[in-house]
């Protein structure tokens, strides 16, 4: 194992940093007080609020012998994220443990909170369907419940072409 000194050119979210996982997919994740960032040696992605995680600070990583990863954030919110293929489609899902559409629902009714990310995401696989006349792209939303009945977390599945150029 060797190590290198990256210092801070990676332009982190933060400077707090709680914990770094490297997967079995060759990438090394880094748990931010403002997001979850993902480096491949080269380039670093950054997930926070703005792009899709449910509060900004993350403080675990780890992934299971499945491959699924597993993130912790600040309000102890629990995100699985599971990527395979499937029927020569890519499938993602991503569950988290949070308090389900209908309640959020009443919350947005009484907060000016206005989330647009289901939104921005329906339009831009909309407009990869349209330019390249894809028929396999679908997104599914589903709640997940606990065996009372009560919500518990959502479910999102995503399946993409492989290519997205044909």
């Amino acid at each position: 194992m060797s190590f290198a000194n990256i210092g801070n050119s990676l332009n982190l979210p933060s400077e707090e940093c709680y914990n770094v996982f490297n997967d079995s997919k060759g990438y090394m994740w880094i748990c931010t007080e403002n997001g979850l960032c993902r480096y491949n040696g080269k380039n670093l992605k950054i997930f926070n609020k703005d792009n899709g995680l449910p509060e900004g600070a993350v403080y675990y990583i780890s992934e299971d012998t499945s491959g699924i990863i597993h993130v912790i954030t600040s309000q102890n919110r629990i995100l699985k994220i599971d990527i395979s293929i499937e029927l020569n489609l890519l499938k993602i899902v991503i569950e988290d443990n949070g308090i389900g559409r209908a309640r959020s629902n009443e919350y947005k009714k009484v907060n000016l909170h206005n989330p647009v990310g289901m939104k921005l995401t329906e339009q831009r696989l909309s407009i990869i369907q349209k330019i390249q006349d894809y028929e396999e792209i679908k997104v599914s939303v589903s709640d997940l419940h606990d065996p009372a009945g009560n919500a518990c977390g959502t479910c999102v599945e995503l399946f993409l072409p492989l290519s997205i150029y044909k």
